[in-house]
């Protein structure tokens, strides 16, 4: 394989980014697991009796999931629910 060349530039580029990232706290164990779908899945059935009905319990986890991670894990509700349905069919 043939290495590409890299400027100076390129190489403290590299450096800064990667000490970045280095001196970032890793995620704590609840955290990695809402990004599973079986954590995510986890936490709602845990908390879905405590909201008026299932799909106010799922916002309530999207919303936190987008305040941690930056985005949505399903699109809509009928989403994660189809997920739901094809995991527990394949177990």
């Amino acid at each position: 394989m043939r290495r590409r060349k890299n400027t100076p530039e390129q190489v403290q580029f590299r450096q800064e980014i990667l000490q970045k990232i280095a001196t970032q706290p890793p995620l704590s164990e609840e955290l990695r697991d809402l990004q599973t779908t079986e954590g995510f899945y986890h936490l709602y059935t845990q908390i879905r009796l405590c909201y008026p009905n299932n799909i106010e319990a799922y916002e309530a986890i999207e919303e936190e999931y987008i305040r941690i991670f930056g985005h949505r894990k399903y699109s809509e509700y009928d989403s994660f629910r189809s997920s739901m349905t094809q995991k527990m069919s394949r177990k």
